[in-house]
């Protein structure tokens, strides 16, 4: 949702300093940036994923969620009647709010886990060394299976460091745990929901509870 705030901060910012404060393009770009304002600041606010799952679903949180849904929408609808909406707006407020628009099932998933950061900023800090890897080769990776490999691996790495995991003793026990579950999760007719019950209870997050 950083992205969502870095798209309209754009407008905002340009309009603030070099052009006309009262046009539509400005006011309803410091809205929406109020509005995830808030939002945010509730949202670091909380001690646990179980209170911010809480207060994405339901309150003020999701109040001005919503309000920021309709002035996307209305934005949307308006841009979508013109013939040439870059006549009436920014190109800068064109591309904030369809990116909006385009990706507001992804911010609404976003808003019913609160186990999920509102901002990607770990996982792009996480990445760095895997992308200076990338460039430090001569070819990038030797294959695209390579590539996908490492990427994997990369993944539980940098979420056992999340959750204060050994990476060894953690791969260790998932070996494990996949063996004694392979007849289950290879069952014929198994549903996504069980084989994912059954994967979840082998994630890092879970492996200090076991």
């Amino acid at each position: 949702m950083v992205h969502l705030r870095r798209y309209f901060w754009d407008v905002y910012d340009v309009h603030k300093n070099h052009k006309n404060e009262n046009s539509e393009d400005y006011i309803i770009s410091e809205q929406i940036i109020n509005l995830l304002k808030f939002i945010f600041h509730r949202d670091k606010e909380c001690k646990t994923a179980e209170e911010r799952t809480k207060i994405r679903k339901e309150g003020e949180v999701r109040e001005k969620f919503n309000e920021i849904k309709k002035l996307v929408d209305e934005c949307y609808r308006k841009m979508q009647a013109c013939k040439n909406p870059s006549e009436v707006y920014t190109a800068k407020f064109i591309k904030a709010v369809k990116y909006a628009y385009n990706q507001w099932e992804k911010f609404t998933r976003l808003m019913e886990d609160g186990n999920a950061p509102l901002d990607n900023s770990d996982a792009e800090r996480a990445i760095r060394d895997f992308a200076v890897l990338r460039h430090s080769t001569a070819s990038g990776f030797a294959s695209v299976e390579g590539a996908k490999s490492l990427a994997v691996f990369s993944s539980f790495h940098e979420t056992c460091k999340k959750h204060g995991v050994n990476l060894g003793e953690y791969l260790a026990y998932l070996f494990r745990y996949i063996g004694l579950h392979q007849k289950e999760l290879n069952a014929p007719g198994i549903q996504p929901e069980e084989r994912n019950a059954i994967l979840e209870k082998a994630m890092p997050w879970n492996f200090k509870k076991v």
